[in-house]
């Protein structure tokens, strides 16, 4: 009995002796499981902020306020403000950006749409028929002025702009251009050759890349200012296009293509634009702002 009793001494002996050597490891984990725990709960913190953070209500107004150290300004050695002669009036305006080079596509591509469509309906057609009269640059531009006013002056039908009653006619419309002249050119309309595409430049916008190229040269000529600003827009589209966009921040017309525009950031003059069709967008973003780069 004796012996068994300084055998349990002994043993009590060599843990009390072995939890003592263990102690500084001990406490010294105990710091470092103490750190982990404090950078864990940073990270849950941090996680939760970022959720609130993305918490977006579309009906709150953000407000901008100034923070930080203002950036420096680039240096611009260009003359500022308009570049050509001053535009009168509207017309002239118009006239300016609807050029005769980019009337001249308008109405070859137009009138080779026009021909093509004859030669494949020629027994349904009539010998009178007017899909079979040239369409001119002022008719063009008559029926493009006609399409700007849709949007001023909004109706559910294209008819009705043409009706005889008081109550939904316009009759601006009819002593510009007959009913039946207008359905045509909204018809054959077109800005491109589409057996000459090159489906490498951006096929999405393959249709309408010719004359947005123009207009895009045209915009930059026109006047050079040197504080400008990147901004984001949506144009309205409610029908079906692959790359039409959802943005929820939107009030009024959520669904639409979405554009990304270079703008001057007093009058916000528009100099420069980038069609978003997509994730493959930003490869074709180069081509599409060469001449902003090359100004």
């Amino acid at each position: 009995m004796l012996a068994d009793q300084q055998t349990k001494d002994s043993c009590r002996g060599n843990k009390g002796s072995t939890s003592r050597k263990m102690a500084p490891a001990a406490l010294e984990m105990n710091r470092v499981m103490e750190g982990v725990n404090l950078i864990s709960t940073d990270f849950e913190e941090s996680d939760t902020e970022s959720e609130h953070e993305l918490d977006f209500d579309p009906n709150l107004e953000m407000l901008w306020t100034e923070n930080g150290i203002p950036r420096p300004a680039f240096h611009f050695t260009s003359n500022s403000g308009v570049q050509v002669n001053i535009l009168k009036d509207v017309w002239q305006i118009f006239e300016y950006f609807s050029d005769d080079n980019l009337m001249d596509i308008i109405v070859r591509e137009t009138n080779r749409y026009a021909s093509q469509y004859i030669s494949s309906n020629k027994d349904k057609l009539k010998s009178n028929s007017q899909a079979k009269k040239w369409f001119d640059s002022n008719e063009i531009r008559t029926h493009i002025g006609l399409l700007i006013l849709h949007s001023i002056c909004p109706k559910p039908e294209s008819k009705m702009y043409f009706s005889r009653q008081e109550s939904i006619g316009t009759p601006f419309f009819s002593k510009v251009i007959g009913e039946r002249r207008f359905d045509l050119l909204l018809k054959f309309l077109l800005f491109v050759n589409n057996s000459s595409i090159n489906p490498y430049i951006n096929p999405k916008i393959d249709q309408s890349f010719p004359v947005l190229d123009l207009l895009k040269k045209s915009i930059c000529q026109l006047m050079y200012q040197n504080k400008t600003a990147i901004d984001k827009s949506l144009i309205t589209w409610i029908g079906r296009l692959a790359w039409k966009q959802y943005i929820p921040s939107k009030r009024r017309n959520r669904f639409g293509m979405k554009m990304f525009t270079l703008c001057e950031s007093r009058s916000d003059y528009m100099y420069n634009i980038l069609v978003y069709t997509g994730a493959d967008t930003e490869n074709k973003a180069l081509y599409i702002n060469e001449p902003l780069l090359r100004g």
